[in-house]
């Protein structure tokens, strides 16, 4: 199952079924067969919070993901975890960036994939294969990109302590931030399908 979930501040996504069969795709090239995946969009200052106090970061950052489970994933072929993603940071990064708000929140959705399947970012050599892996799955859409407008966000705070556009991964936190999430913070669910690379 890949859900999409609106949290506070967050802005909803559009061409959901689009891009949700793309998210699929990205994952049955890595050789997934069953997902169960959660897209959270909230804004900076809950991603801000959740930064600070399961990972201890002062920063402002765009995605962070918290993998579900923590067995062989190319040996079970299945995967689990959370993203929460700054519809705020995105629209600054993009607009930062010279790109649509769209492909830019495009490519940080399968950041956070790359991040449950075992790629990091931390080294040069880190940040350059998980560039290049963005790159191949933003090439997987078949949908136009132009076509999968979202809603306009408002102007946000471009720092704090330094900290920019900083995308960090949960997966040492202690306790999931996804508990406190989803029974305090949870304005709508926008939709659950349950889709699976076999078909089931």
């Amino acid at each position: 199952m890949i859900r999409f979930f609106v949290g506070e501040g967050g802005v909803g996504l559009r061409e959901k079924r689009q891009v949700r069969a793309w998210l699929q795709e990205v994952l049955s090239h890595s050789g997934v067969r069953k997902a169960d995946l959660n897209y959270i969009f909230c804004g900076d200052e809950y991603l801000y919070q959740l930064n600070l106090e399961y990972l201890g970061h002062d920063t402002y950052t765009d995605i962070i993901t918290f993998p579900g489970s923590s067995g062989d994933i190319a040996k079970e072929k299945t995967i689990s975890g959370e993203c929460y993603i700054s519809t705020d940071r995105i629209a600054d990064n993009a607009s930062q960036l010279g790109v649509s708000y769209v492909e830019e929140l495009h490519r940080v959705m399968a950041h956070g994939i790359l991040h449950l399947l075992g790629f990091g970012d931390k080294s040069e050599e880190e940040a350059s294969k998980m560039r290049e892996e963005e790159n191949a799955a933003l090439l997987m859409r078949k949908f136009h990109v132009e076509q999968s407008v979202f809603m306009p966000v408002k102007g946000t705070p471009s720092s704090k302590k330094g900290g920019v556009s900083k995308v960090e991964s949960g997966g040492g936190a202690k306790e999931r931030a996804s508990e406190l999430f989803h029974v305090e913070q949870i304005m709508f669910i926008e939709d659950v399908v349950n889709v699976s690379a076999d078909g089931g």
